[in-house]
């Protein structure tokens, strides 16, 4: 199974698949196909979907070794990749890619049962967690984890028997049903456990290593440790800026939708009587409501979805929410003041010189959006949305 993109592992995996990432010299995936050889398995199907291509040298390099591309992998979850390769699970091993088998002894090929590779837990886990009773029959499996069970490793085998019950489930679960977001061990252990006998084939810890993200790859490889780190030292406050630019642009949208939405249709209406008996409007040169309450509400939108993501995504806070939150709420105040009144009064200043076609209020909406960033960022990045520091 190697047809996902790997975004847990980004920026690494933009340009380079996920498997095919070197761990100590050799591609995660060749590990797998290397312990495959060992027990002498050579009839190999790989299921491929993001950056095919990365993984055509295997054909040649590795006799007996199929690629199989899923042209679902973008909008649908692994149920996908089983799909597609469903053909050829009788009597197999299914594997992910992204993973380092080493002891390849677990994947011994002659096995009597249907089951999953395990090994047992008696801490608390937040991985896939089996439970099973005195014969060894796996009787429920969390997906949140928990403590004393047998945690689930993605290497499972089946039997001809069990895998035209896969099959069968595949096509009016995946294809008939279309349940795209499943897991395709959703089908043995949730949807349909009732059809199927399995049990664990125990292991021990570090027969097989998962690896789901940067700070684990690093702990198998310390290379990683010394080239992420300066990239991140080096870059650290770009690649912030990147994502907050990014959830910028996400919530721009948004707040444009929003601002068009009440301008053209909400406020329509206002925006064609002049509002001269307030002073304080006219003082601020705005004249009328409609711009004004079009760019108030859909300031007040974008800003709370833009604390929402930022505050996580970009900056990744883990300061008091309570004073980030009021801390937060002061700066978007006086930010929402100053565009309500900017955009309002720019508003007032296109519409009486008889420039307010939709283009030009919407572009005079993106300015009003742009401006309050000069102060918005810095705010954000270093007071609203700060870490805690470490303990001593």
């Amino acid at each position: 199974m190697a047809a996902g993109k790997g975004e847990r592992m980004h920026p690494l995996t933009l340009k380079t698949h996920k498997p095919l990432i070197k761990v100590n010299n050799v591609p995660m995936i060749e590990s797998v196909i290397n312990a495959l050889h060992i027990n002498g398995i050579y009839e190999i199907y790989v299921v491929v979907g993001y950056l095919r291509e990365q993984f055509e040298y295997l054909e040649e390099k590795f006799e007996g070794l199929t690629l199989i591309y899923n042209p679902y992998y973008e909008t649908c979850n692994n149920i996908s990749s089983l799909y597609v390769a469903r053909k050829h699970i009788e009597n197999a091993f299914i594997l992910d890619g992204d993973q380092i088998i080493n002891n390849p002894s677990i994947l011994n090929p002659e096995f009597d049962f249907s089951g999953y590779s395990a090994i047992w837990t008696e801490k608390e886990t937040n991985e896939w967690l089996m439970k099973t009773d005195a014969s060894g029959k796996v009787v429920s499996c969390s997906r949140t984890g928990g403590i004393e069970g047998w945690q689930l490793f993605s290497v499972s085998r089946w039997s001809r028997e069990d895998a035209e019950k896969i099959k069968r489930f595949l096509e009016t679960d995946f294809k008939e049903e279309k349940n795209k977001n499943l897991y395709w061990d959703d089908i043995v252990m949730f949807c349909h456990p009732e059809e199927f006998d399995l049990k664990v084939y125990e292991m021990q810890s570090g027969d097989i290593v998962e690896i789901d993200n940067v700070d684990e790859l690093k702990k198998v490889d310390s290379s990683y440790e010394k080239d992420f780190s300066c990239f991140v030292e080096k870059h650290g406050e770009i690649w912030k800026f990147i994502k907050f630019s990014f959830t910028g642009v996400s919530t721009a949208i948004l707040e444009m939708f929003v601002f068009a939405l009440l301008q053209f249709v909400v406020f329509k209406s206002l925006n064609e009587v002049p509002v001269r008996d307030n002073a304080v409007l006219f003082f601020l040169g705005i004249e009328y409501k409609g711009y004004m309450l079009s760019y108030f509400l859909s300031a007040v939108v974008g800003y709370t979805a833009s604390f929402i993501m930022n505050r996580k995504l970009t900056f990744k806070a883990d300061s008091n929410i309570f004073i980030s939150t009021l801390l937060y709420i002061i700066m978007v105040v006086a930010t929402i003041a100053f565009n309500t009144w900017f955009g309002a009064f720019l508003g007032t200043l296109i519409k009486n010189n008889g420039y307010d076609s939709f283009i030009i209020v919407m572009l005079t909406k993106l300015l009003v959006m742009i401006v309050p960033t000069i102060w918005t960022y810095p705010l954000q990045r270093f007071v609203i949305h700060s870490r805690k520091k470490a303990d001593d």
